[in-house]
């Protein structure tokens, strides 16, 4: 009985590698009264310790033919011409894994591959070459937060009010590295709160950074924006599966009441949004993903989106309007109306199958713009929209040659 491994190389071989290797071997030795007819004979017993015991022989090498090399070996070496065959014999399975490493070791000495007789295994699995592959990352679904509210009524403290609330709810949203372009310009432990409310200051679109996982994007509108319309939005990105956990995601959700609260949002959505792609711990919305359409565009708010979405807050400008139209889960609080639809996170086909109508919309059309599918802007506003909201609107430029 005996434990074989075979090591296919490419190219013709001569002993002197097997040679080579047992003259370096710590503990391993050619049996001396075999080292002289070796090159005759293509075998060599290989003995191991102080007492010079049996260890393994080496046999070889062999000319060979494709034909007789294993498919798995072929598909990994495919061209090979010599091979050597390390048998381990008799019954002392404490000897197996000295000739195996001294196969891996011819192996690699070679440029070839071992195949183990027993199991069919190859060694070693072969790389593939760079730039010849791709990655496959994962899709999954996406919550994108957004709170929208008007300049003139946002706290002057945002940031402040954010932080806290951040490092009393939600630990995983306190911001690194932040800033207002790429890559950001400053570091909350380095630069400290009072640089995170001076970033917001500034006249930019807005300070933004990557939080921790499942955290994975938050941006904050700047009060004085490059924008023309008054209506700024603050938003966040957080894993939907992360949102599973009942102690989380009780968390999250008091964290968007009460942010909505605090910044004044006159209106505030938790949507969940399939088929993002997960890279390297970060949501990306790429080919392939649910549209997200933002309502607070660079001409000013266009209305409440026609499809249902998870979460909803709406505030003073909207709450007296909305709350007729409103089934599911409503809730009262001094600065607006929260109102859900599910427990766990529910894309737009999940909720609209709770509607008790599913075959029209959640609110009233005229509170909705008209989109075409594939189109992020709208065809046209919504007909229902609150007197200060239309006020924040700008007439888009109109660009000609």
């Amino acid at each position: 009985m005996s434990y074989d491994v075979t090591v296919y190389g490419p190219g013709k071989q001569t002993l002197e590698p097997v040679l080579s290797l047992l003259e370096s071997a710590k503990g391993l030795e050619a049996d001396s009264s075999e080292t002289e007819v070796a090159e005759l004979s293509r075998s060599i017993r290989v003995n191991r310790g102080v007492k010079q015991s049996y260890c393994f022989t080496v046999d070889g090498p062999f000319e060979t033919d494709s034909a007789d090399v294993p498919a798995e070996v072929i598909s990994v070496l495919p061209n090979v011409v010599t091979m050597f065959q390390v048998l381990v014999e008799g019954t002392s399975e404490a000897e197996i894994p000295h000739g195996v490493r001294f196969a891996r070791k011819l192996a690699k000495h070679v440029g070839g591959v071992v195949f183990d007789e027993q199991t069919a295994q190859v060694w070693p699995l072969p790389k593939p070459p760079r730039g010849s592959i791709y990655t496959v990352y994962p899709r999954v679904d996406a919550v994108e937060f957004a709170w929208y509210c008007l300049a003139d009524e946002m706290p002057g403290d945002l940031p402040q009010k954010y932080l806290a609330l951040a490092r009393e709810l939600l630990p995983l949203a306190v911001p690194g590295k932040f800033g207002t372009q790429h890559p950001p310009q400053w570091d909350l432990t380095r630069d400290g709160d009072l640089a995170f409310s001076k970033a917001w200051q500034e006249p930019a679109s807005a300070v933004s950074f990557k939080p921790k996982y499942p955290v994975t994007w938050v941006s904050l509108s700047s009060r004085i924006s490059t924008s023309a319309t008054d209506v700024r939005t603050m938003r966040m990105t957080i894993a939907s599966e992360a949102l599973l956990d009942e102690s989380f995601r009780t968390r999250v959700r008091e964290f968007f009441i009460r942010f909505a609260e605090e910044s004044r949002a006159f209106h505030a959505a938790a949507e969940v949004l399939r088929d993002y792609t997960l890279e390297r711990k970060q949501l990306v919305d790429g080919p392939g993903a649910e549209e997200y359409r933002l309502l607070g565009l660079a001409s000013g708010w266009v209305g409440l989106k026609p499809h249902s979405q998870w979460w909803m807050w709406f505030g003073p400008h909207y709450a007296d309007a909305v709350r007729p139209h409103l089934s599911g889960h409503l809730e009262e609080y001094p600065g607006g109306l929260f109102h859900s639809w599910a427990e766990a996170p529910a894309n737009r086909d999940m909720l609209t199958a709770l509607l008790s109508d599913s075959t029209k919309p959640w609110i009233p059309a005229e509170y909705s713009p008209v989109y075409q599918e594939g189109v992020v802007s709208p065809l046209a506003l919504a007909s229902n929209i609150p007197q200060r909201l239309q006020e924040s609107r700008v007439e888009p430029h109109v660009w000609t040659d």
